[in-house]
Order: structure tokens, then sequence, then C-alpha cells
């Protein structure tokens, strides 16, 4: 099932995003759980935030972060994520793709017609661009990072 997370829920879903943290390229910088924390607050308290758990047998196994804002320079917005995560014994069902449609349906009835989504963490990358053109999802672009000679 998903729904949209609660305060009760955030401390699961830190324990999910620092096993995320520790499969990812990102897992080099020190995780900070009081960041994350504050993320999650501020997303439950705002209207433009996006907290959602996906639930099996009443323990959370997955969850996504998101927001939307006004284009830097178009009379549109924004969505866009910050993070989905569903753990590694639940991957390959339907669980992250019900994640990805919720958010799809409260980003466009938030006024963002075309959301967007981002790959970064450098986990299963073939298989989360499946998942993301299987929900309508299109490649919109390349990401570039500088990391020294």
């Amino acid at each position: 099932m998903i729904r949209p997370a609660t305060t009760a829920d955030i401390p699961a879903l830190v324990a999910l995003g620092e096993a995320m943290h520790g499969e990812s390229q990102y897992a080099r910088f020190p995780w900070n759980a009081r960041k994350v924390c504050g993320l999650m607050d501020w997303l439950l308290a705002n209207d433009d935030g996006l907290l959602l758990v996906a639930e099996l047998e009443g323990r959370v196994i997955g969850g996504f972060l998101g927001m939307v804002a006004d284009h830097w320079c178009l009379d549109t917005k924004l969505a866009t994520d910050f993070a989905l995560y569903v753990e590694p014994g639940r991957r390959g069902g339907i669980q992250a793709a019900r994640l990805v449609k919720a958010y799809r349906e409260w980003a466009q009835g938030r006024g963002a017609p075309e959301p967007e989504l981002g790959i970064t963490t450098g986990v299963n990358e073939a298989a989360t661009a499946r998942l993301f053109q299987s929900q309508g999802f299109r490649p919109a672009g390349q990401l570039f990072r500088f990391r020294g000679d």
C-alpha cells in the first residue's frame, strides 16, 4: 500500500534512507540523519512537499521524497524528487511503480504538468530507468559531475 507519510514514519524512512546512502555512490560522504529528518519535517509541513511510504503488512518498505516549485523563468511549476527507495528484498515488485505513479499524480495535481525524476545514486540505474519509462517518463538530458583530476 502507498500512503502519505506521517511523523511516526520518519524513523523508518530515515533508516531506509541510510541504507540507500550506503548502497550509493554518495557513501563516501558522511550520512546526516538530522538533516534528513529536517527535510522530511519540511515536506510534511508544506503543501509543496511530498513524503510517501510504501507499506507491506504494516511495515514501511519504501519511500518517496519530492517537491513542487515554481520554475525559475517560466510561469509553470516543476516537480522533482529527492529520493525513491525500496528495500532490496522488495525491488522488482509493484511498490516502486506505485510510488512513482502516486508522485506523478500528486505533482500534476499541484500544477506541475511534467514531473521529473533523476537517477544519481549509481544503484541499479538500468532497472530504475526501465521502471521510470514504464511509468511514462522519458529521458530529458544528462547530468555531469566534476570530481577533480
